[in-house]
């Protein structure tokens, strides 16, 4: 027996913690918070710093840029009745503001894809009221040689 829920895909959900993460996205901002007390680089959102466990942190602006730290290449989908684009790059952001942030890598010619790649942030639009920060290289296999 087929259920709603068996062939809608989910999304990640908004919580009054992320409230203010996501509503950005949306406007093609990416935020990420600091710590007052410690100056810590804090993602994914939270109320505390997890360095020093002060509630003193607030929301900053990133420029959207870093360079890949990880990633692996996705070849078999995660579900079988949702069409997706394959292979399709995950990885691991180091972000040039001090965190570290898990996304796709949208890039075709997955031979470019090395650690070190620097990478620009873009907002896709998957739902009406969701953007997902996603990456593109700013530099291919060559320049880095």
């Amino acid at each position: 027996m087929t259920t709603a829920s068996a062939t809608t895909f989910q999304y990640p959900r908004s919580s009054i913690d992320t409230q203010a993460y996501w509503d950005a996205t949306r406007r093609g901002e990416l935020l990420y918070q600091r710590c007052a007390d410690c100056d810590s680089s804090i993602f994914h959102p939270r109320v505390m710093c997890p360095y020093c466990m002060s509630d003193k942190v607030g929301w900053q602006t990133s420029a959207g840029r870093g360079k890949v730290y990880s990633f692996t290449v996705q070849y078999v989908p995660l579900r079988r009745d949702v069409p997706t684009r394959l292979p399709l790059v995950l990885g691991i952001i180091e972000m040039d503001e001090g965190y570290h942030m898990f996304s796709e890598i949208d890039e075709t010619d997955i031979t470019k894809v090395m650690v070190g790649v620097p990478v620009q942030v873009y907002f896709d639009a998957v739902a009406d009221d969701l953007s997902l920060p996603k990456f593109r290289l700013l530099a291919s296999r060559e320049s880095l040689s």
